[in-house]
């Protein structure tokens, strides 16, 4: 099951259920998920009996209060694998039940939960993070708030990306090549890189013009350093200065996403050849301008003559 949102947030005359998979002959994989708001003490996503069990880039949240699971992990000796899922206002984050079969969590982000996990977690789990004290497995990344971590975590408008200075931000275990579930991008299916962030979201690259040169080539101006393949970039109210792509700056070919995002009020400007790739922008996920201005400038000694435009 992949891109699928789980909403019981409008739902008034039933109670909403969760997602489940609990049937002994199954293999299930549950990949890029949103489930939130369902009630009568139903979890979010609940992994009982079966053969083999994965769960990978989702978000839970406010599930079944006030007493239900966002994740709830356990069959007749199976095995449950849980990686780089977030996790926020539950009575339990995720729940091992006992006398369950193996489950394996790792880099989990499981925040500001009434409890952030509990039960028995094999100890091959690995980098995972809790507000309290119970993240499991090596290296566990604890006392983290979830406010601290993700970019909204206000009751009913909850966004489970990353903000920017997040202490999950690199803190995980690369998950590329493991044997058992790689994990190989996030949620928005962007590609992940190495060090890998904790939870279902790789952090987007923010434009802020702390260089302030407004140029795109200059690594202060942006959180993550000047833009690489694969990450998202992100034009908001951190900076409101024009961004100007200069030629020769050779932004690289498939970026993630490039958003001008509500509060961005300046202009960016992507001057003529100032890509890897002359006069062609290419990313693997949208272009979206919500707010400012976003210019490409032609080539006017290109096109035989004619003159060349931007291909996106």
């Amino acid at each position: 099951i992949e891109g699928l949102e789980l909403d019981g947030s409008n739902i008034t005359t039933a109670i909403p259920g969760g997602a489940s998979a609990a049937h002994s002959n199954f293999i299930s994989y549950w990949k890029g998920n949103i489930i939130h708001d369902t009630g009568g003490g139903n979890n979010g996503l609940t992994l009982g009996d079966g053969k083999t069990q994965y769960a990978w880039n989702n978000f839970i949240i406010n599930n079944g209060a006030p007493v239900a699971r966002g994740i709830q992990s356990g069959g007749t000796g199976n095995t449950i694998y849980l990686f780089a899922n977030s996790v926020t206002a539950q009575n339990i984050g995720i729940d091992a039940v006992a006398g369950s079969g193996t489950i394996i969590a790792r880099d989990n982000a499981s925040l500001g939960n009434t409890a952030d996990y509990s039960g028995t977690f094999d100890t091959a789990g690995d980098s995972n993070a809790s507000s309290d004290t119970t993240a499991p497995g090596t290296n566990p990344k604890t006392g983290i708030p979830a406010l601290s971590a993700f970019t909204n975590v206000t009751a009913g408008s909850e966004d489970l990306h990353l903000k920017s200075g997040s202490p999950l931000i690199g803190a995980g275990v690369d998950l590329s090549a493991n044997q058992n579930l790689p994990v190989t991008d996030d949620i928005d299916g962007i590609p992940r890189a190495t060090p890998y962030d904790i939870g279902a979201d790789r952090i987007d690259n923010i434009w802020t013009n702390g260089g302030a040169t407004g140029l795109w080539a200059t690594a202060a101006n942006w959180t993550l350093g000047v833009p690489i393949a694969g990450q998202s970039i992100v034009f908001n109210k951190t900076s409101t200065a024009n961004c100007s792509v200069a030629t020769g700056a050779n932004v690289p070919n498939n970026l993630g996403a490039l958003s001008l995002n509500a509060g961005y009020t300046g202009t960016v400007t992507f001057q003529k050849n100032a890509t890897a790739t002359a006069m062609t922008l290419s990313v693997t996920k949208d272009i979206r301008v919500n707010a400012g201005n976003l210019v490409f400038e032609g080539d006017t000694a290109g096109g035989g003559g004619n003159g060349l435009g931007y291909t996106l």
